[in-house]
């Protein structure tokens, strides 16, 4: 059998397989399983990305322009939440991670129990993290949580310098807690 001979059979087999119905199938299910790991992925990346942008510009900036107003206090334990949605048209919907699975008027970030001891937001130690839900909360580990992200990989915390950053689950004990430390 010829080179042309052995072309044009493969090509006779390549077009007898592309036009059975087995083969076609096989090809869209492979389409929309790829499809589907590509758009679970961004569909994850967007909800860090959300994440980030309540910690950094909803919650964060307001916690600035609050602290600006009132001679670097921070706003009254207990009623921090409140006080930024009243004063500074913060959406209750900021204060939800998209990760989380809570419902209602919760917040999945927390105040950095620790600063109300120096009464000061300043240095590298944690201000806000992601927390388990509830409302108005300050504190430190003991409501910390890794939970809102796919596979409890990490959370974001803000501090006053370094801005928001994710810290990955095996990385979670380096947290700056106490301002002193």
């Amino acid at each position: 059998m010829t080179n042309e001979e052995q072309t044009k059979l493969v090509q006779k087999e390549s077009k007898r397989l592309w036009k059975s119905r087995g083969f076609k199938w096989i090809i869209i299910v492979t389409i929309i399983l790829l499809a589907g790991i590509v758009f679970s992925h961004v569909r994850y990346q967007a909800r860090l990305i959300i994440c980030r942008i309540n910690l950094e510009y909803g919650i964060g900036s307001s916690m600035n322009i609050y602290m600006s107003d009132y001679d670097d206090q921070l706003p009254l334990p207990g009623k921090w939440n409140d006080l930024l949605i009243e004063y500074y048209d913060v959406s209750e919907s900021v204060f939800q991670c998209p990760g989380s699975q809570s419902e209602g008027k919760m917040s999945d970030y927390s105040i950095n129990k620790h600063l109300y001891e120096v009464g000061l937001w300043k240095g590298d130690c944690v201000g806000l993290f992601e927390s388990k839900p509830g409302w108005n909360q300050i504190g430190d580990v003991e409501i910390f949580t890794t939970c809102n992200h796919r596979n409890n990989g990490g959370c974001y915390n803000k501090s006053s310098f370094s801005g928001v950053q994710f810290v990955e689950q095996e990385n979670v004990n380096g947290i700056k807690w106490k301002p002193e430390e």
